[in-house]
Protein backbone atom coordinates (compact mmCIF):
# COMPACT_ATOMS: atom_id res chain seq x y z
CA UNK A 1 0.00 0.00 0.00
CA UNK A 2 1.02 3.38 -0.59
CA UNK A 3 -0.12 7.02 -0.98
CA UNK A 4 -2.07 7.69 -4.27
CA UNK A 5 0.17 10.44 -4.48
CA UNK A 6 3.07 8.22 -5.01
CA UNK A 7 1.01 6.96 -7.98
CA UNK A 8 0.47 10.03 -9.62
CA UNK A 9 3.96 11.26 -9.23
CA UNK A 10 5.15 7.78 -10.62
CA UNK A 11 2.75 8.75 -13.85
CA UNK A 12 0.59 5.26 -13.55
CA UNK A 13 0.75 2.23 -14.94
CA UNK A 14 2.81 1.75 -18.27
CA UNK A 15 0.14 0.71 -20.45
CA UNK A 16 3.40 -0.68 -22.58
CA UNK A 17 2.93 -3.65 -20.37
CA UNK A 18 -0.31 -6.05 -20.29
CA UNK A 19 0.70 -8.64 -18.16
CA UNK A 20 2.99 -6.87 -16.05
CA UNK A 21 2.26 -3.21 -15.40
CA UNK A 22 2.04 -3.56 -11.68
CA UNK A 23 5.53 -5.15 -11.80
CA UNK A 24 6.82 -1.99 -13.38
CA UNK A 25 4.92 0.71 -11.16
CA UNK A 26 6.40 -0.96 -8.09
CA UNK A 27 9.93 -1.38 -9.16
CA UNK A 28 9.48 2.51 -10.52
CA UNK A 29 7.80 3.64 -6.68
CA UNK A 30 10.63 1.59 -4.91
CA UNK A 31 13.62 3.61 -6.87
CA UNK A 32 11.80 6.87 -6.72
CA UNK A 33 11.97 5.90 -3.02
CA UNK A 34 8.18 5.58 -2.14
CA UNK A 35 7.33 4.35 1.11
CA UNK A 36 5.15 1.68 1.15
CA UNK A 37 4.24 -0.92 3.66
CA UNK A 38 2.32 -4.47 3.65
CA UNK A 39 -1.26 -5.07 4.34
CA UNK A 40 -1.30 -8.25 5.93
CA UNK A 41 -5.35 -8.94 5.71
CA UNK A 42 -7.22 -9.90 2.43
CA UNK A 43 -8.49 -6.45 1.34
CA UNK A 44 -9.62 -8.22 -2.20
CA UNK A 45 -10.00 -11.78 -3.84
CA UNK A 46 -8.88 -12.70 -7.09
CA UNK A 47 -10.93 -14.94 -9.53
CA UNK A 48 -8.85 -17.58 -11.53
CA UNK A 49 -9.84 -19.51 -14.98
CA UNK A 50 -9.18 -20.37 -17.56
CA UNK A 51 -10.32 -16.94 -19.58
CA UNK A 52 -7.71 -14.99 -17.77
CA UNK A 53 -5.59 -12.39 -18.89
CA UNK A 54 -2.96 -13.39 -16.99
CA UNK A 55 -2.52 -17.16 -18.57
CA UNK A 56 -1.16 -15.51 -21.37
CA UNK A 57 2.12 -16.28 -19.54
CA UNK A 58 4.37 -16.61 -22.01
CA UNK A 59 3.87 -12.78 -22.67
CA UNK A 60 3.69 -12.24 -18.43
CA UNK A 61 7.22 -13.94 -18.01
CA UNK A 62 8.40 -12.02 -21.22
CA UNK A 63 7.21 -8.40 -19.64
CA UNK A 64 8.86 -9.74 -16.85
CA UNK A 65 12.25 -9.85 -17.88
CA UNK A 66 12.15 -6.58 -20.37
CA UNK A 67 10.92 -4.51 -16.83
CA UNK A 68 14.22 -5.82 -14.76
CA UNK A 69 15.91 -5.09 -18.29
CA UNK A 70 15.10 -1.66 -17.65
CA UNK A 71 15.60 -1.36 -14.17
CA UNK A 72 18.78 -2.36 -14.34
CA UNK A 73 19.97 -0.74 -17.38
CA UNK A 74 19.82 2.37 -15.54
CA UNK A 75 23.35 4.09 -15.48
CA UNK A 76 22.19 5.83 -11.92
CA UNK A 77 21.18 2.59 -10.32
CA UNK A 78 22.08 2.91 -6.11
CA UNK A 79 24.68 0.23 -5.58
CA UNK A 80 22.49 -0.96 -2.92
CA UNK A 81 20.11 -1.77 -5.65
CA UNK A 82 22.65 -3.14 -8.06
CA UNK A 83 23.89 -5.22 -5.72
CA UNK A 84 20.82 -7.39 -5.79
CA UNK A 85 20.47 -7.86 -9.50
CA UNK A 86 21.56 -11.43 -9.53
CA UNK A 87 19.20 -12.74 -7.06
CA UNK A 88 16.56 -10.47 -8.32
CA UNK A 89 17.56 -11.79 -12.30
CA UNK A 90 17.76 -15.62 -10.98
CA UNK A 91 14.38 -15.57 -8.40
CA UNK A 92 12.19 -13.91 -11.80
CA UNK A 93 13.33 -16.51 -13.80
CA UNK A 94 12.56 -19.41 -11.46
CA UNK A 95 9.35 -17.63 -10.71
CA UNK A 96 8.70 -17.62 -14.23
CA UNK A 97 9.65 -20.87 -15.33
CA UNK A 98 7.18 -22.06 -12.72
CA UNK A 99 4.21 -19.95 -14.06
CA UNK A 100 4.69 -21.87 -17.46
CA UNK A 101 5.08 -25.09 -15.99
CA UNK A 102 1.72 -24.10 -13.93
CA UNK A 103 0.13 -23.38 -16.94
CA UNK A 104 1.10 -26.01 -19.13
CA UNK A 105 4.45 -24.08 -21.30
CA UNK A 106 7.10 -26.72 -20.59
CA UNK A 107 9.58 -25.84 -23.16
CA UNK A 108 9.54 -22.39 -22.46
CA UNK A 109 9.92 -23.82 -18.34
CA UNK A 110 12.72 -25.37 -19.65
CA UNK A 111 14.44 -22.38 -21.05
CA UNK A 112 14.08 -19.80 -18.20
CA UNK A 113 15.55 -22.29 -15.62
CA UNK A 114 18.53 -22.70 -18.36
CA UNK A 115 18.80 -18.95 -18.26
CA UNK A 116 18.42 -18.65 -14.19
CA UNK A 117 22.20 -21.51 -13.85
CA UNK A 118 24.26 -17.87 -14.99
CA UNK A 119 22.73 -15.91 -12.19
CA UNK A 120 23.14 -19.17 -9.52
CA UNK A 121 26.49 -19.41 -6.80
CA UNK A 122 25.45 -22.97 -6.71
CA UNK A 123 26.03 -25.80 -8.05
CA UNK A 124 23.73 -28.39 -10.17
CA UNK A 125 22.55 -30.72 -6.98
CA UNK A 126 21.66 -27.68 -5.18
CA UNK A 127 20.11 -25.50 -8.14
CA UNK A 128 17.89 -28.17 -9.17
CA UNK A 129 16.67 -28.95 -5.36
CA UNK A 130 16.35 -24.91 -5.09
CA UNK A 131 13.79 -25.26 -8.34
CA UNK A 132 11.93 -28.07 -6.91
CA UNK A 133 11.54 -26.33 -3.50
CA UNK A 134 10.78 -22.98 -5.12
CA UNK A 135 8.09 -25.00 -7.26
CA UNK A 136 6.23 -26.35 -4.58
CA UNK A 137 6.59 -22.75 -2.23
CA UNK A 138 4.62 -21.04 -5.46
CA UNK A 139 2.16 -24.01 -6.00
CA UNK A 140 1.36 -23.65 -2.42
CA UNK A 141 1.01 -19.77 -2.83
CA UNK A 142 -1.33 -20.42 -5.79
CA UNK A 143 -3.25 -22.86 -3.67
CA UNK A 144 -2.24 -25.23 -6.08
CA UNK A 145 -0.49 -29.11 -5.05
CA UNK A 146 2.91 -29.58 -6.96
CA UNK A 147 3.53 -32.62 -8.54
CA UNK A 148 7.40 -33.26 -8.35
CA UNK A 149 6.95 -36.73 -10.16
CA UNK A 150 4.95 -34.95 -13.05
CA UNK A 151 7.48 -32.49 -13.53
CA UNK A 152 10.47 -34.97 -13.64
CA UNK A 153 8.84 -37.39 -15.54
CA UNK A 154 8.44 -34.46 -18.48
CA UNK A 155 10.60 -34.71 -21.57
CA UNK A 156 11.57 -30.90 -20.94
CA UNK A 157 12.57 -31.39 -17.44
CA UNK A 158 14.82 -34.49 -17.94
CA UNK A 159 16.55 -33.01 -21.07
CA UNK A 160 17.54 -29.76 -18.98
CA UNK A 161 18.72 -31.76 -16.17
CA UNK A 162 20.68 -34.40 -18.36
CA UNK A 163 22.27 -31.08 -19.32
CA UNK A 164 23.42 -31.04 -15.34
CA UNK A 165 24.82 -33.79 -14.56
Amino acid sequence: MFRREWLEFAGGFNCRYHQAPDVDLVLRLALMGCEATWVRQTTVCYRQHEANASHNTPLQTSECQVVLERVFARPNLPDQIRQLERQARYTNLVWSAWRLYFTGHLAEMASYLEKSLSATPDCPTETVLGWINYFQKYSQEYGDEFDARSLSNSHEWQQLTATLF
